[in-house]
């Protein structure tokens, strides 16, 4: 049992070293001082880290070091997707906001000029044809002129009402190149726009600013925008309009891996031999693995994706082994409870470093201490995992 409570210590060093950075902030030598730990921990081949710098990790996170190749294979499409969803939905999100090149509309909706002409000569007009219209109503009494004063009073009666018509179409013509023109101030440049913030520019209601947008589109004010399914934005182009529809997808897909992860977890938790360990087992690293996917859509690169795949895998092969062997699950609880804690704290302050709006030089090594040391803890976890089940099997 010695050889197990070294692992153990091990684990809390590691563990016990990462707390002490993120307290501290600095990560700084966290790496080195991890391999040192692993490296020193009783001689064991098994156990040695390599020390060389720069290793491609996509090497480690395909290869098959799970005992089921069905799972790993999973755990790597499921990475690949993800890297995919958090593509576009990093493009997506920008495309909102970062300033974009002009967006193609017209540079002066129709109606601006011709509303004021209509305007100017609806409205007179329907002010002198209803005022003839209503002197011609005194013919309508005079002997023998009725019917001419009722052709009188209909003819003038209708130009009023057409030059009043004129007048209102003017009317209305103006106010829609008013609001186009508050709708591309609001855009601000940008690639797309909240209805919610359309609508506040124009004093409407959303509704009412949906079906605005709507019929400009369908005039061609707006040459390439979009209107998304659920009707809260407007995207001014098509090349915005297909990261929406990707970041779509991929939400599409992010769900059907729950899913997936979901009914998985609900197939090994059915398996009668499962001890209560066991059951803790799972519960604890499927909540793990969705927190993985939440950090997977936070964090943009596939570099990064590649790694939390990997810590992914690791948990997947502790699955495996728990459902093969529950009466190693106490042991590999223990295990876990040094891996989960000490991989989550590195991937929170990643993703925190990766949210703040300015990369600095700082960030930018720090990010990249952070990124060698989960190489480093992913590595030194599976040989450590390795040489677990190892000892076991000849106990």
């Amino acid at each position: 049992m010695s050889r197990y409570f070294n692992i153990f210590d091990v684990g809390q060093e590691i563990l016990d070293s990462v707390q002490d950075a993120v307290n501290s902030g600095d990560f700084s030598g966290l790496n080195r001082d991890i391999r040192n730990t692993i490296n020193g921990a009783g001689g064991s081949r098994h156990w040695t880290v390599d020390t060389g710098q720069g290793r491609n990790s996509g090497r480690s996170a395909g290869k098959d070091s799970s005992p089921s190749g069905q799972n790993s294979g999973r755990t790597a499409q499921r990475s690949n997707s993800r890297s995919g969803n958090r593509s576009a939905q990093g493009e997506w999100r920008s495309a909102g906001t970062v300033s974009q090149p002009p967006a193609p509309y017209v540079a002066s909706a129709p109606g601006r000029v011709s509303g004021i002409v209509m305007e100017a000569v609806g409205f007179p007009l329907a002010a002198v044809f209803g005022i003839v219209a209503m002197g011609s109503t005194g013919v309508l009494f005079m002997p023998g002129l009725f019917l001419a004063g009722e052709i009188l009073v209909s003819v003038f009666g209708a130009l009023s009402l057409a030059g009043l018509g004129v007048g209102l179409k003017g009317f209305s013509l103006r106010g829609r190149a008013r609001r186009f023109k508050r709708y591309v101030e609001q855009l601000k440049g940008r690639g797309y726009c909240s209805f919610e913030e359309l609508s506040r520019a124009v004093g409407k209601k959303k509704d009412y600013v949906v079906r605005d947008v709507r019929r400009m589109i369908d005039r061609r004010f707006f040459l390439e925008a979009h209107i998304d399914e659920q009707q809260t934005c407007l995207m001014l182009t098509d090349e915005v309009y297909d990261q929406y529809r990707q970041a779509q997808e991929s939400m599409r897909r992010r769900q059907e891996q729950e899913e997936s992860v979901r009914k998985e977890q609900e197939r090994r938790e059915a398996n009668p031999d499962l001890n209560a360990e066991g059951r803790k087992i799972l519960k604890e690293g499927y909540a793990y693995i969705r927190h993985i996917h939440q950090c997977n859509d936070d964090i943009p690169g596939e570099e990064i994706s590649r790694k939390l795949s990997r810590l992914e895998m690791i948990m997947t092969r502790i699955f495996d082994q728990v459902e093969k062997q529950p009466e190693l699950a106490e042991d590999l609880h223990k295990f876990m409870n040094y891996y989960l804690p000490t991989t989550a704290k590195l991937v929170e302050a990643y993703r925190e470093l990766d949210a703040q709006p300015v990369e600095g030089e700082n960030i930018k090594k720090t990010k990249q201490e952070i990124e060698d040391t989960l190489d480093t803890i992913n590595e030194a976890f599976e040989k450590l995992l390795d040489s677990f089940f190892e000892d076991k099997a000849w106990d």
